[in-house]
């Protein structure tokens, strides 16, 4: 009898007779296509997983899993006669349920097993292959479903008085429980992730699911048909859950990636910019030394053609006078053979200066100069060179003052060495000073920096010895390179002569007595030398000025 003709009821409550008497349909319903709309939210996840990855199981199962939901959507438009089925709802509810469970089982565990078995071509196959496996579940869930619409006798699968109620989820069971405990839990151990995490959990959903319907549910719609169903979207999103976790994984490790790429970049840039600095450093640095050495070889060569003048030139006067004095023994005056004479031994003289310095020379070049130290009075050694140039100084028409000082402390010293710096400076002074100037020596107490090469250098009492003439001085532009080897001056070139390498050599001599030495202008005119080194350790006093390099007031430095 329809509701609408039962006596004694009014419409709204024979409608609400009505959806009562079909609750169990309507959760049915809800239940199977929540499980569905699962079934498609991780496919659609699963192939955005393959996008970033290139692993082909995740979308495999995924397709599984849909196509598991296109049975049990058909199970359900069916059950609501939605699309047209000839079978009962008594057997076709129940039938298509355990097919749909056995259609899903099947499929899960053919999809990991042909991974397990085909790892390498299933890793190489890409989308191809992917494409191909859905195919064939598709074929098969179309198939399974075309039979199930178009049968009029579907066979019974419900049997309420038994104790297995249901014998067609049987099968699923042992397949559900059997695959979680072998297939399942390998695809696990061969690839330990979320998702083979999650699908692995799902397996305890899917067995209790077909528990509650193969020993509990005995009609359409009771409360273990409806556990089971509700149960089965667990089952479904429990895989879901896992995919999602692992596409968050997997997106994080390449935003991880990509963020240690750019970093990488970045430090390649940087290494790539600072290598083009170092390059181009070196580049200047060769281009500089290259310069450097272009201007020694000049140096060199300009000093080789001077000394080769040098040199030639006191020999040809030695043999040139030696033969005037020969060819006019018999009959030339007294006079005339004293000054051949003193021709000869003045350039024999500047000869023997020439060779020994060359000679000095060598041998700082060849670190073969040894020093004889001890202590000594730097006052006698410069009154001793004034004694050996004494006649010198009267033949310019020059004077010498010596400024002494009293109490002057000891220093220590090679006194052969120092007397050949003194006497070296003194005969410049001499040289370039006018007639009627005088030359000026003095001592002072001062402090010397010693240790020229350290980064933490020590200062330590010491003498300074200023040599000062009134000639014409040191133009400015040649100060810095007064003391360079292979150097002369211009006033050299200009005027009295020289060789050059005098000063170089006592640059040499001071320094290796950890002292120091430098020239510089006097204001009232003339050049003014000063070295500095230090006292006997046995000499400590008081400094009552200190002396810069360069300078009249300060600390001295070593080196120019």
């Amino acid at each position: 009898m329809p509701w609408s003709s039962v006596p004694g009821l009014a419409a709204h409550e024979r409608l609400d007779a009505m959806f009562h008497s079909l609750a169990g349909s309507f959760t049915h319903t809800i239940l199977e296509w929540t499980a569905f709309c699962t079934a498609i939210f991780t496919v659609i996840l699963a192939f955005l997983h393959f996008k970033i990855k290139r692993d082909t199981t995740t979308p495999i199962i995924g397709v599984a899993l849909f196509c598991a939901g296109m049975m049990d959507a058909f199970h359900t438009l069916a059950a609501d006669r939605l699309i047209e089925a000839v079978a009962d709802n008594r057997n076709l509810i129940p039938f298509t349920w355990a097919i749909s469970r056995l259609f899903n089982a099947l499929i899960l565990i053919a999809g990991i097993s042909l991974f397990l078995v085909t790892r390498k071509r299933v890793l190489t196959g890409g989308l191809r292959f992917v494409l191909g496996t859905s195919a064939i579940f598709g074929v098969m869930a179309f198939g399974i479903i075309e039979y199930c619409a178009t049968s009029a006798q579907l066979p019974q699968t419900m049997f309420p008085d038994s104790l297995i109620t249901r014998p067609y989820d049987v099968l699923p069971l042992f397949l559900f429980l059997g695959g979680g405990l072998t297939v399942f839990w390998w695809f696990y151990r061969q690839q330990p992730g979320l998702f083979s995490h999650a699908l692995l959990i799902s397996m305890v959903a899917q067995v209790t699911v077909q528990l509650h319907m193969a020993f509990g549910s005995t009609g359409l719609f009771d409360n273990h048909f409806n556990i089971a169903h509700f149960l089965k979207i667990f089952a479904y999103l429990i895989p879901f859950g896992g995919l999602a976790l692992d596409y968050v994984h997997a997106y994080t490790e390449l935003d991880h990636e990509i963020i240690r790429r750019k970093h990488m970049e970045n430090e390649l840039r940087r290494h790539h910019d600072t290598l083009e600095e170092t390059v181009e450093e070196r580049t200047h640095a060769l281009a500089l030394a290259k310069e450097a050495a272009e201007v020694a070889n000049r140096a060199k060569t300009e000093f080789l053609a001077n000394m080769s003048h040098e040199l030639r030139t006191p020999l040809h006067a030695i043999l040139g006078f030696s033969s005037l004095g020969l060819e006019k023994i018999d009959t030339a005056t007294r006079e005339k053979m004293v000054k051949y004479l003193s021709l000869i031994k003045e350039s024999g003289h500047r000869l023997l200066t020439l060779l020994n310095d060359l000679l000095d020379l060598s041998k700082w070049e060849a670190g073969r100069m040894t020093l004889n130290v001890q202590e000594g009075d730097l006052q006698e050694i410069v009154r001793a060179v004034e004694g050996q140039c004494a006649e010198l100084l009267r033949a310019n028409g020059l004077r010498m003052e010596i400024e002494s000082t009293v109490g002057l402390p000891r220093a220590t010293f090679d006194p052969e060495r120092m007397t050949q710096v003194v006497k070296n400076l003194l005969s410049n002074a001499i040289t370039f000073s006018p007639p009627g100037k005088t030359i000026t020596v003095s001592f002072q107490a001062t402090t010397v920096r010693v240790g020229r090469r350290s980064t933490d250098p020590t200062f330590r009492p010491g003498i300074a010895l200023r040599i000062q003439d009134q000639g014409v001085g040191v133009p400015d532009g040649e100060l810095a390179t007064v003391f360079d080897r292979f150097v002369q001056s211009s006033r050299t070139k200009t005027g009295a002569g020289g060789t050059g390498l005098g000063l170089a050599i006592c640059k040499e001599i001071v320094e290796a007595h950890e002292g120091t030495i430098w020239a510089e202008n006097h204001p009232g005119g003339g050049a003014m030398f000063t070295l500095a080194i230090p006292l006997s350790s046995r000499s400590v006093p008081e400094p009552n000025v200190e002396i810069a390099d360069g300078q009249s007031a300060g600390t001295i430095a070593c080196g120019r």
